[in-house]
């Protein structure tokens, strides 16, 4: 993994972005690239021009004065958390740049994601979404569109000491655990890894369950299966609850898939309790 968005908007900390990402990246070399849009600062000015009127039954024209209000740009108002990304890359000595960018913030970041490893931005978008407020639809957007895999950092981050695999034998939930295979092999290799797959009825047998095994034993160094009954948002966050500081592998955000896991209401549900850090990857 070698280039990492980060989403600067005010709503996470630069100190929390660069954190997650010095935790997913580990001893390896990375870069930084914040993405913003700015606000611009406008001033009106008036001024005076000359039009040429024409009257009257036959054709007669005059010139006048009239009075013009422009509002014109005059530049970019102050951004402190880009300000603060840029110092605490520096700080630490962590290869980074900013994009000021044109248009809507989601439209940008998802544009740009096409040319990233991981893109990181903060669960507060959602909760903003979800209280209503204009200026988000960021994240729910950002995971649709988004062309890599995306972490959804919550505001209190820490380590990342165990990892929980949302499966339930779809392409997309496959997809995002290989894509976190591939990205982050390190992890993998000291982490304890919990496959979750949660059924609607009394039958628990793991879908794909010979070749999934097959798949984990390869590429985890510690795996355990939890087959769940009921409802699939709270029996995750049962699991999640009781690992430490885990971080939530899942596929497929939002899409409408025949998925009993990756239904649009469970992942919101999830999301919103604010309370894991997500990797999200679809095909």
């Amino acid at each position: 993994m070698k280039r990492i968005l980060v989403a600067i908007d005010g709503t996470l900390l630069p100190e929390k972005s660069i954190a997650c990402a010095q935790v997913l990246a580990g001893n390896k070399p990375y870069s930084l690239t914040g993405v913003y849009v700015p606000t611009l600062q406008t001033e009106h000015v008036h001024h005076q021009e000359s039009s040429r009127v024409t009257t009257g039954q036959f054709p007669y024209s005059f010139s006048e004065e009239v009075y013009v209000d422009d509002e014109v740009i005059v530049g970019e108002s102050p951004n402190q958390h880009k300000d603060a990304f840029l110092d605490r890359c520096r700080e630490l000595g962590v290869n980074c740049t900013v994009h000021a960018d044109d248009g809507e913030l989601s439209h940008e970041l998802a544009e740009e994601s096409m040319f990233a490893d991981l893109l990181i931005v903060s669960v507060d978008h959602y909760k903003s979404y979800l209280e209503n407020r204009l200026e988000q639809r960021l994240l729910n957007a950002v995971l649709r569109k988004a062309m890599c895999p995306v972490v959804v950092a919550p505001a209190q981050y820490e380590n990342i000491e165990s990892l929980l695999v949302a499966y339930d034998g779809s392409p997309s939930s496959i997809f995002a655990m290989k894509q976190f295979a591939l990205l982050f092999p390190d992890q993998l290799a000291k982490l304890p890894v919990h496959i979750v797959q949660v059924f609607s009825e009394s039958s628990n047998r793991l879908t794909n369950e010979k070749l999934i095994k097959e798949f984990a034993q390869q590429h985890f160094r510690k795996y355990e299966i939890h087959r769940q009954t009921g409802d699939a948002s709270r029996q995750i966050q049962a699991v999640a609850a009781e690992l430490n500081n885990p971080l939530l592998i899942m596929g497929a955000f939002g899409r409408s898939l025949p998925s009993r896991i990756f239904h649009p209401s469970v992942g919101k549900e999830i999301l919103q309790t604010g309370l894991f850090p997500f990797f999200v990857a679809h095909p």
